[in-house]
């Protein structure tokens, strides 16, 4: 029971809820791989815009009582955790989504820094030719000539 309560050693602030939100949101197929992140090299990309809205329809569908901060405050804690080292890698990086023509701002977070969230709870196909910025990409892959 301890695993399903916010309250579990390690969740402690607002950003920590969010993450583990969307591990749960990932688990049950609410959140889009490609659409609202992308998972490469062992580094969760959440683009924060689409995935903030999920999530905030995700905590009324399900009645969440805990506290909901806007994405400005999200931005100060992804902002405070990048700069005390913690898991966010880059509070905004350019990440490929689905290929070149779809890169967007993303949230880069080390999952292995994060103890209440796995890299299996987010479905994904794993990209290690791209690298995390898109490098490496090529068009064949998408059976497109380049």
């Amino acid at each position: 029971m301890k695993d399903v309560l916010e309250e579990e050693e390690g969740v402690r602030n607002a950003l920590d809820v969010f993450v583990q939100k969307l591990s749960t949101m990932a688990i049950q197929g609410e959140l889009k791989h490609r659409v609202h992140y992308a998972f490469v090299e062992g580094r969760l990309c959440v683009h924060l815009e689409s995935a903030y809205d999920a999530f905030r329809m995700y905590c009324k569908r399900t009645d969440y009582r805990g506290e909901l901060v806007d994405t400005k405050a999200l931005r100060r804690l992804i902002h405070e955790n990048h700069r005390a080292g913690g898991y966010v890698v880059s509070p905004s990086e350019r990440v490929c989504f689905a290929g070149k023509s779809l890169r967007r701002c993303a949230l880069v977070i080390d999952v292995a820094k994060v103890p209440f969230i796995s890299a299996d709870d987010f479905s994904h196909v794993e990209e290690a030719s791209r690298g995390w910025r898109g490098h490496g990409y090529s068009y064949a892959e998408e059976g497109r000539p380049e």
